[in-house]
């Protein structure tokens, strides 16, 4: 359903209605909530006026028609307002004439496709209308129901993906492909076909709303190779879905290739085959156990001929995480979670490795700058790994295992000293300027207005910190972000033209849309809209101007936060007016 409108009888009941929203919104299949304060009425309850002739005929018995016809074509509501000030006057004729209270009445009525009803709390108004937009979603659900449907009946894993074939009329056919991406995702399809007659593993046919629609699913048999290629250190499963659907789909398929072969294999990021080539080299030859007190070669026998120390004396500890040992990483100058990375896959994954290690073990791992290597000898050599840092925003000390101050967010770095000899100091500790201290609400959307997104991102990256859940949309490219704020699994959509994973294109306005309604539909959180001017150049202010007073009402509605980020140079003086006018606060 459309909406449902709710006139409360007081505040209380006000209150307990918006307290349970979510809950109404998901039983009662609806997708809005509007609410009417207690003592008002509803602004699009239909008012007209009707005139009394018997009243209008004692007084002005000439004219009584012409003013019976004169009061039903005006605004019944200027009428009413008028009456209740004092009176309400007509020309007729060259003549004002006076309309008493008698001479009319007022009937109220519901707009089309709007039925009302009461309840214990007051009033409730609920909109049938079925818009294409809604109708479009209704099929969609149900075409995503009759899909996982016949995966169960083909007792498929829930890992497991499909390729699926759908006959439906070309109206049907339509509204599924404003949902593709949805419905693929919903239902782990690699490969959605609009076909004239369908084949598969499995077909059924089904009938809602005199749509006849027919549906067949063909097992796609990814999932036995997709574990083994996950198991590659760093390798995600969209990575890995490129790798099997390029046919690579067992780790020795990949033992032939070199670097440049796999590229045009696979399509494959190059941070994502530098990972497949660095886990490679490694499985053929994997490390010696080495005595951290000496450096050398540790026989089987477990004691060191050069310090004669058993190896129970000289193990290293046990590995960490790479959840657990990054942060202490990422505190080293010129560190990056991308060099991180492969410090922690080259076998480097506790601090006493990396502690022990030499520069010549440092400078092995691939991918790792001599500058790299020499920060990170030098830090550790330093105490860095156990030393706390003062936060320069609020002043707490912050633990080495933090990368971030625990008492107002900020991002911590090391600054890196150029020229700094091996034997000096240690780099000085020093913090990211804070973002202005706002505190952000739900239900709230903000325009934040300056030349480059930095304030924007520190904002979104303390409200992550905080347990928020984040969306973010950028006109950056999502790994340069990655690697400058720490937003963890934060999702990414990419606006560009490029058409890659997790990108979408600026003219695609309903697909944003949809995509960002999902998230807000899931669960309260932030997003952050970072490349305003991006999709205004590629479509018109107007449109996108519709686009976020449409967020606005569901960051509302779903107890949210939306950052529009952007210059204002790049609007003129009265668009940056209507954008103003359109969100909750501008910093």
């Amino acid at each position: 359903m459309k909406r449902i409108i709710v006139k409360a009888a007081n505040n209380d009941s006000l209150e307990a209605f918006k307290s349970l929203e979510s809950v109404v919104l998901s039983q009662a299949n609806v997708k809005m909530v509007e609410y009417v304060q207690p003592g008002q009425e509803w602004s699009e309850i239909v008012l007209s006026a009707v005139p009394n002739p018997n009243a209008i005929g004692k007084v002005y018995r000439q004219w009584s028609s012409k003013i019976a016809v004169l009061l039903k074509s005006r605004p019944a509501k200027q009428i009413r307002e008028c009456i209740e000030k004092g009176s309400y006057s007509l020309g007729i004729e060259g003549q004002m004439i006076k309309i008493e209270p008698n001479m009319v009445t007022f009937t109220t009525s519901l707009p089309q496709n709007v039925v009302g009803g009461k309840f214990p709390g007051g009033d409730l108004y609920m909109d049938f209308e079925i818009t294409p937009a809604i109708q479009a979603e209704g099929f969609t659900r149900e075409l995503i129901r009759r899909v996982q449907q016949s995966r169960k009946d083909m007792k498929l894993d829930v890992e497991e993906f499909v390729k699926v074939q759908v006959k439906a009329s070309t109206k049907l056919e339509e509204y599924f492909k404003v949902w593709k991406e949805h419905i693929m995702s919903e239902t782990r399809c690699r490969q959605l076909d609009f076909v004239h007659t369908v084949r598969g593993d499995h077909t059924a046919t089904w009938e809602v709303e005199g749509e006849h629609v027919e549906v067949g699913l063909t097992s796609l048999h990814y999932k036995e190779a997709l574990d083994q290629l996950i198991a590659i250190p760093g390798i995600s499963q969209a990575a890995a879905l490129k790798l099997v659907e390029s046919g690579r789909k067992m780790v020795n398929d990949l033992k032939s290739l070199s670097e440049e072969q796999l590229s045009e294999a696979s399509g494959l990021s190059k941070t994502d085959i530098k990972k497949v080539v660095h886990f490679l080299s490694r499985s053929e030859s994997p490390e010696a156990i080495l005595c951290p007190t000496c450096g050398v070669d540790l026989p089987e026998d477990g004691i060191c001929k050069t310090c004669g120390k058993l190896e129970a004396d000289t193990k290293q500890k046990a590995p960490m995480t790479k959840e657990k040992l990054t942060p202490y990483l990422l505190r080293i100058p010129r560190m990056n979670e991308v060099k991180a990375d492969m410090l922690v896959e080259a076998g480097f994954d506790s601090l006493d490795k990396i502690k022990a290690a030499s520069k010549d073990d440092l400078r092995r791992v691939k991918g790792m700058g001599s500058k790299t290597v020499d920060e990170v000898f030098s830090y550790a050599a330093h105490g860095g790994f156990e030393t706390s840092m003062k936060c320069e925003a609020c002043g707490t000390l912050v633990p080495p295992d933090k990368f971030s101050c625990e008492n107002c967010g900020t991002l911590l770095r090391i600054e890196s000293a150029e020229g700094e000899e091996e034997g000096e100091t240690p780099a000085k500790f020093a913090t990211k300027a804070p973002a202005a201290e706002v505190e952000l609400e739900q239900s709230f959307t903000y325009l934040i207005k300056e030349e480059k997104s930095e304030r924007s991102y520190h904002l979104f990256e303390k409200a992550i910190a905080k347990g928020m859940k984040g969306f973010c949309v950028t006109r950056n490219y999502p790994l340069k972000i990655k690697a400058k704020f720490n937003l963890g699994d934060t999702p990414i959509l990419w606006l560009s033209n490029v058409g890659k994973e997790n990108s979408i294109r600026p003219k695609d306005l309903e697909k944003l849309s949809v995509s960002l309604e999902q998230f807000l539909g899931q669960e309260k959180g932030i997003i952050l809209l970072d490349g305003l001017e991006y999709l205004i150049t590629n479509n018109n202010f107007l449109t996108v101007l519709r686009l976020v007073q449409s967020l606005r009402d569901q960051v509302a509605i779903n107890h949210s936060i939306l950052m529009l980020a952007m210059n204002p140079s790049t609007l003129d003086a009265h668009e940056l007016n209507l954008l103003e006018k359109e969100v909750d606060a501008t910093i």
